[in-house]
Parts: structure tokens; sequence; C-alpha cells
């Protein structure tokens, strides 16, 4: 099985890029949609399933790396989910991939967040 069209197209949907969070945060809750170049729907054991595919997001803060946080089939159709630990204040960049071991296929997307010094 292949698609015509190689890839992911990935779009972080929450936090949504450049939000300012207070300095209280301790995580942050990240969600992307994630779906087959050709529009096809992801899916635990569907035709794109879900479960043979790698989806994780790379942390950086004030440019260094800082953690990498494996994403969850979110239970709704091409929905992924995780939760970014957030332990100090700075500018967070975060990076959601999609990977497809078996064929290559992988996509990104990109959002940032600012948690603010003032607890």
């Amino acid at each position: 099985m292949g698609s015509p069209l190689p890839g992911f197209a990935v779009d972080v949907l929450d936090p949504p890029a450049h939000i300012k969070l207070p300095g209280a945060t301790s995580k942050v809750e990240l969600r992307a949609n994630i779906v087959m170049m050709c529009g096809c729907p992801i899916e635990p054991n569907g035709e794109w399933d879900a479960n043979g595919f790698e989806v994780t997001a790379l942390i950086r803060r004030d440019g260094r790396s800082l953690a990498s946080v494996p994403l969850k089939y979110a239970g709704a159709v091409s929905q992924f989910a995780g939760v970014v630990p957030v332990d100090a204040p700075g500018n967070y960049d975060v990076t959601v991939y999609a990977y497809d071991p078996s064929n290559g296929n992988t996509g990104l997307d990109r959002t940032t967040f600012t948690v603010d010094a003032k607890r």
C-alpha cells in the first residue's frame, strides 16, 4: 500500500504559536493533527495505522535541547497529543515530527511559546 503523495502533513494545533504563559506553568498540553499528504486519515488499525508511526515533539528552551516527548493517538482521527514539561521560564521551541519507518514518510511542524519569569 502506498500513498500517491508521500509524506505527512503535520499541523500543531495547541499551543498556538507565540503564546505567552504565566510563570506558574508546569506543563503545556500539545496537540497535533497529522494526515497523509493525500489527505487520508490516520487511526489505530486503520488503512493508515497510527500504531506504526513515530510521532514525537522535540523541545528546546532558549536554544538548548531540553526533551523529546512522544505523542500518542488522542482518540480522534488524525489527532496526537502529549505533555511538554515546563521546569523553568524561557522561550520554548517545539518541533513535532511524524515518521513511518516502513516507507520513510515524514513530516513536521513547529510552534513556540514563552513562559514568563514571574511566578
